[in-house]
């Protein structure tokens, strides 16, 4: 799996990967609320995790952004105080 913003490998989740065979362990059980899991909880769960991964995608996004607007306006801050100390000082 691969962050949806920068392209890199996530490290999967051994978790996760077992909601694809879990499916497999229910071949016993049947009625209306096996039929609801399955239709409601696992059949959808992989759109809805790969929903949540890019989403933190994006969150993480405008995190790094965020602080990179700050970096930069402590940096012009300090700029633009060095060189109003240096016309006061010469």
């Amino acid at each position: 799996m691969t962050d949806p913003i920068s392209g890199k490998p996530i490290g999967a989740n051994a978790d996760m990967e077992e909601i694809g065979t879990a499916a497999d362990s229910l071949n016993g059980w049947s009625g209306a609320a096996a039929h609801a899991f399955k239709t409601k909880f696992l059949d959808p769960f992989p759109a809805i995790a790969s929903n949540r991964l890019l989403l933190l995608g994006i969150m993480k996004g405008a995190v790094e952004a965020d602080q990179e607007l700050w970096m930069s306006a402590r940096e012009d801050i300090a700029n633009i105080a060095k060189k109003h100390f240096m016309r006061w000082t010469t």
